[in-house]
């Protein structure tokens, strides 16, 4: 290694005394050292290799060194620099062989002992090699300057590590001290991935040095990375190796720089690839040597096609921004080319193949080689979305520049509402304001009167002729246009005259010859109510957008705010000044003073001067004015007056619908009853059943929905005081009528009870002198009745002559006249057969002689009831009271009963004399022709029909008995159909006779005999006339009793008379049997013994019979079981 047979004399200088122990102990034991602290006077000592503490200076360290140098020894000097690793440079420039960048201390021995060796074998060089000047700077110099780890070895040495350079601890991070120990120590600061690699290439560099070339990956004690490459070569003498040299690069930036590099290139992939704008590369011949897919995509096509053409693809055709194709020349490309400036944000517009077209933004960089172009980069970015929104944003910054100038407008207004007062003035602020700028020229308000109905109330000085043409000034017009759609959605519209194609006729013309090109319709609305309409007229082209409507919409919000505030102030003005009225209303006792005090207030407070009031009168069932004032007899007429066959008119609509009627211009109806009429607007209100509260004006329109509604509330007012005094009318009249009704009901009861007096008297009586004067009687004393008597009128007089009377008479009956001529009520009812009444007897003294002697007797009422019973009049009842009553018709529909059941007992008085009392009269009579349901039988059959028996049933229905010998059957049965009067007809037959019953709803020639007090025995019809025998009572004369029949049967004629036959015993049983059967009973009878019910055998089964008779059979059996049992005892009872 170095030829010295003795160990080497080391020598080790300081700066300072005492500082040998910082060297360690252990360098000593197999080298002699010695110690010098340095002064400049100190003669350098011989050695053979100098150590330098770096407790010296780098002046006293080039110091020692020149002065080893100036006394030509060469030495070799290692010196210790600490931390001092900036004055390296300068020292090997002195001649330091070696430097330790640690103290003496803080050095291992070994390593200190490797660099003696080191230093030492640089120094034992033989002459031909270090030629005549000395070797050792130099190796310092290229050792210790150089970036690469420079590593000695001797292979005899096992090929340990003799020398490592200081470049070591900058790669590696940590001092060489382990090499020189151990080489293979490497290993362990080696990337584990590469240390099995270096390994083996290690165990491989000391038999073939040459081929050692390796690259790994190191890692520092601070866990970073570093690249190496190692490299090495043998050093032979005589072919023998005996060295080997190593250089190790680091090569972390270039691999760092390689990997960098690959991850751009990656990055421009991925960056091409993923890009949002497209990315074209055109070299110099215009050819695109590389785009991305976007780039295809902005440019409508692929890729593949786009890549490798010249510039542009085919069938793109690419305008500039004014829309004009751009020019080769205008390309980004070309431009870029020739000027080799940069281009910014270039708009080109490209149009595809199938219609479409694309916004696009290019940017472009020329790219430069040694001042040469070599190829041009291209960004393309669709922007046609940003364009549309930069050109929405322009359109929105001219919106709300247009909406502050229209915001600056409504301010202007609101400030102008604050001093205003009414409806009008606001209409026409709001107007002026609208027109102070140039903006908009015109401006009209439209008031909403009556239904679906406008009038122009405001507008500016120079919309005169648009009011004219498009509306109206004197006359409510009806919406239209924009204007109608403004108040049917509540939303204000806006319309262009040159483009619309919705525009009511005449508008288009009117609206071009005022060079208007924009119209907004602003609706007047707040908190639902609709004011009307403001109509803007501007000459610009306004844009309808969206905001500026929501601010139109806020302005009409804002004016019909202000309107609403004014009707509210005024309405309360109104309502205050209303309830003051009210009062006025109740004290009002009639209707005409309602009407005055309506009238008044309409005119006072609503400021109305048309006003009238139309009452309706029941009597003539016309509307007539009660009150009205001047204006309105004007508008309406001297006398107006509706009704039936008056016409057709508004007022009599309004009051027979019930409906108010609103017009802002009357003219406008068809139910104009004065075409000329000077109105214009109208308001006519129904006034319940009472009227109608009528209102007009000159001017048009003037009935808005606020006024409407006060005219309203005045009119439910009038109504309100018409009903309360009708209600106190009717309330008296209710009281007078509830007394007078409680009078009647009175007088209902005496009349009931005179009624049972009837029955009892009818039930009692054997005469008719009997009768009449027991009721006359039973009346005054069991009534209040103050007079009562019966009258009649004998056949061969026409005065009445009294029959029975009773009560204070006082020489009534001979003090006034009962002829025909007289207006005594029992004259006048006699003459007409219905009841007279008279109330009240003082109304007529003056005109009646026959009431003065009714008021000289107390007779204050009078009540006559004429006695008829069928056709025959039976005379006249007339009663008299002290006091007044009143005519009811209940009461005298009682009366008239109670006269006919009067007569009725006459009748049943005379029937009953005339079959039970001695010494009657018997006739016959001729009816003469008639045309009877028995004259119709007798005329098929061809001979005299008799009836066998006639029933009187209920509702004035007869039931007759006939039979026949061998009559023809059907054809009786068959008159059912043909005569209207038969309800029934049926045939039973007994043995070989035939009998028929018939049930007639007329009166039969046998009942009428009845009712004229007869009582027939025998009717006979042929089939031109009709004969009877009739019975007669001693009260009934012949003449009276052909007189009544006369009046029934003209051609009555007596053919004989002569008296009746003593009564047999057997007429007393049938007396006593029609006494004690019910008609029903003697019907059922009469019907089974007829029908051979009786029989043996029965000829009728009972089932036949009950179907005979329309009844059930457990019905007939009883009615014949109470029948017979009734018949014996009649025979066998004492």
């Amino acid at each position: 290694m170095y030829a010295f047979t003795e160990p080497p004399e080391i020598l080790f200088i300081t700066g300072r005394e005492g500082d040998a122990g910082s060297l360690p102990s252990a360098l000593g034991d197999e080298r002699s050292l010695s110690r010098l602290t340095w002064s400049k006077e100190t003669e350098p000592p011989a050695a053979d290799c100098v150590l330098l503490s770096d407790t010296l200076d780098p002046e006293q360290v080039v110091d020692v060194t020149r002065s080893f140098e100036a006394s030509d020894q060469s030495i070799p000097v290692i010196a210790f620099v600490g931390d001092r690793a900036g004055s390296v440079e300068r020292l090997f420039d002195a001649g330091v062989t070696d430097v330790i960048h640690a103290s003496p201390g803080a050095t291992a021995p070994a390593v200190i002992d490797r660099r003696i060796e080191a230093a030492l074998a640089l120094a034992e060089q033989t002459p031909e090699h270090t030629s005549e000047y000395d070797q050792t700077p130099l190796l310092r110099e290229v050792t210790e300057n150089i970036n690469d780890v420079v590593w000695l070895t001797h292979v005899e040495d096992e090929a340990e590590i003799q020398y490592v350079n200081n470049a070591y601890e900058e790669v590696w991070g940590r001092s060489p001290e382990h090499l020189y120990e151990d080489r293979m120590s490497l290993l362990e600061t080696v990337h584990p991935d590469d240390r099995e690699r270096l390994r083996e290439a290690l165990q491989k560099q000391v038999q073939d040095p040459d081929s050692y070339d390796e690259m790994y990956r190191v890692v520092r004690p601070d866990g970073q990375l570093r690249w190496v490459h190692s490299r090495s070569v043998g050093i032979r003498e005589e072919g023998e190796l005996v060295r080997i040299v190593g250089i190790v690069t680091d090569i972390t930036e270039r691999k760092t720089n390689q990997q960098q590099l690959a991850a751009e290139r990656d990055l421009v992939e991925r960056i091409l690839e993923t890009s949002t704008v497209g990315i074209v590369v055109i070299d110099t011949d215009r050819t695109i040597v590389r785009a991305n897919e976007q780039a295809a995509t902005v440019l409508g096509t692929s890729q593949h096609e786009l890549q490798g053409c010249v510039y542009s693809p085919e069938d793109v055709r690419i305008r500039g921004p004014d829309g004009d194709e751009l020019p080769e020349s205008a390309f980004p490309f070309n431009r870029i080319k020739r000027t080799g400036e940069p281009l910014e944000d270039e708009q080109l517009v490209v149009d595809h193949p199938d219609g479409d077209e694309t916004i696009i933004s290019v940017d472009g960089v020329p790219m430069f080689d040694d001042d040469s172009l070599e190829r041009v980069v291209l960004t393309i970015d669709d922007v046609t979305a940003r364009a549309t929104r930069e050109q929405r944003l322009e359109e929105q910054r001219d919106e709300l520049a247009d909406l502050d100038h229209i915001n600056r407008i409504i301010r202007g207004v609101q400030k102008a509402l604050l001093s205003t007062e009414t409806r009008d003035e606001i209409l026409q602020a709001v107007c002026e304001n609208l027109t102070t700028a140039d903006r908009y020229q015109d401006a009209v308000a439209l008031q909403s009167v009556g239904e679906e109905a406008l009038h122009a109330t405001a507008w500016t000085e120079g919309a005169g002729e648009l009011v004219d043409a498009l509306f109206s000034k004197k006359t409510a017009v009806a919406p239209a246009g924009p204007v109608q759609r403004a108040l049917a959605t509540a939303e204000t519209q806006v319309c262009h005259p040159a483009t619309a194609d919705n525009l009511p006729d005449g508008w288009r013309g009117a609206l071009q010859s005022a060079a208007v090109e924009s119209v907004a319709a602003i609706p007047i609305v707040y908190d639902g109510t609709d004011h009307g309409v403001i109509v803007v007229f501007s000459a610009a082209d306004t844009p309808g957008c969206a905001r500026k409507r929501s601010v139109f919409d806020e302005l009409g919000e804002t004016v019909g705010h202000a309107i609403a505030a004014v009707d509210s102030r005024q309405r309360e003005e109104t309502l205050t000044a209303l309830y003051e009225a009210t009062r006025q209303f109740l004290t009002a006792e009639t209707p005409r003073e309602i009407s005055d005090v309506a009238v008044n207030t309409a005119t006072d407070v609503l400021d109305l001067s048309g006003i009238g009031i139309f009452l309706f009168d029941e009597e003539t069932n016309l509307l007539e004015p009660v009150a009205d004032t001047e204006q309105f007899l004007e508008f309406f007429g001297e006398s107006p007056v509706f009704g039936p066959g008056k016409g057709d008119s508004i007022t009599w609509h309004t009051y027979v619908t019930g409906e108010p009627q609103c017009f802002a211009d009357v003219r406008n109806s068809d139910r104009l009853a004065k075409p000329d009429t000077s109105a214009r607007a109208s308001l006519l209100i129904p006034l319940g059943e009472h009227g109608v509260f009528a209102a007009a004006s000159r001017e048009s329109g003037v009935f808005t929905g606020q006024r409407r509604k006060l005219v309203g509330l005045l009119a439910t007012t009038v109504e309100t005081a018409l009903d309360r005094v009708a209600g106190q009318a009717d309330i008296r009249e209710r009281d007078a009528a509830l007394e007078e009704r409680a009078r009647e009901l009175e007088r209902a009861d005496r009349l009931l009870s005179a009624s049972r007096t009837l029955m009892e008297v009818m039930r009692d009586a054997t005469t008719r002198q009997e009768l009449e004067a027991d009721l006359c009687k039973r009346l005054v004393e069991e009534t209040a009745l103050s007079f009562a008597w019966v009258g009649h009128r004998p056949a061969d007089s026409d005065t009445i002559e009294p029959r029975s009377w009773a009560g204070v008479e006082d020489g009534y009956l001979d003090a006034v006249s009962l002829a025909p001529e007289s207006e005594e009520p029992a004259v006048r009812a006699a003459d007409s057969g219905v009841v007279t009444t008279v109330s009240n007897v003082a109304t007529q003294m003056r005109e009646q002689s026959w009431a003065r002697e009714a008021i000289e007797r107390g007779f204050q009422s009078v009540l006559a009831i004429p006695l008829g019973y069928g056709e025959t009049d039976y005379g006249v009842l007339t009663v008299y009271g002290p006091e007044p009553t009143v005519r009811d018709d209940g009461v005298t529909d009682l009366v008239v009963e109670f006269g006919s059941a009067i007569a009725y007992g006459i009748n049943s008085v005379e029937t009953r004399r005339g079959m039970l009392a001695d010494g009657a009269t018997e006739i016959e009579v001729s009816l003469g022709q008639t045309e009877t349901f028995l004259n119709a039988i007798a005329t098929l059959v061809d001979e005299p029909v008799s009836y066998r028996e006639i029933t009187p049933l209920a509702d004035r229905a007869t039931q007759v008995l006939f039979s026949l010998s061998d009559p023809p059957i059907e054809q009786i049965l068959a008159l059912d159909r043909e005569f209207v009067a038969v309800e029934s007809l049926t045939h039973t037959r007994r043995e070989n006779t035939h009998l028929f019953r018939a049930t007639l709803s007329e009166k039969t020639v046998g009942t009428d005999i009845l009712d004229c007090g007869g009582i027939p025995q025998s009717v006979t019809a042929t089939p031109e006339t009709t004969r009877a025998t009739v019975r007669l009572s001693t009260e009934l004369t012949v003449r009276e009793f052909l007189d009544r029949l006369g009046d029934q049967y003209a051609e009555t004629e007596l053919l004989a008379r002569h008296p009746a036959g003593d009564t047999v015993e057997g007429g007393n049983i049938r007396s006593a049997l029609d006494d004690r059967l019910t008609d029903r009973q003697r019907e059922v009878l009469v019907s089974a013994y007829e029908s051979g019910f009786f029989e043996s055998p029965r000829e009728t089964t009972g089932e036949e019979l009950a179907a005979l008779l329309d009844l059930s059979q457990p019905t007939v059996t009883h009615h014949l079981r109470e029948a017979q049992r009734r018949l014996f005892s009649c025979l066998l009872d004492d």
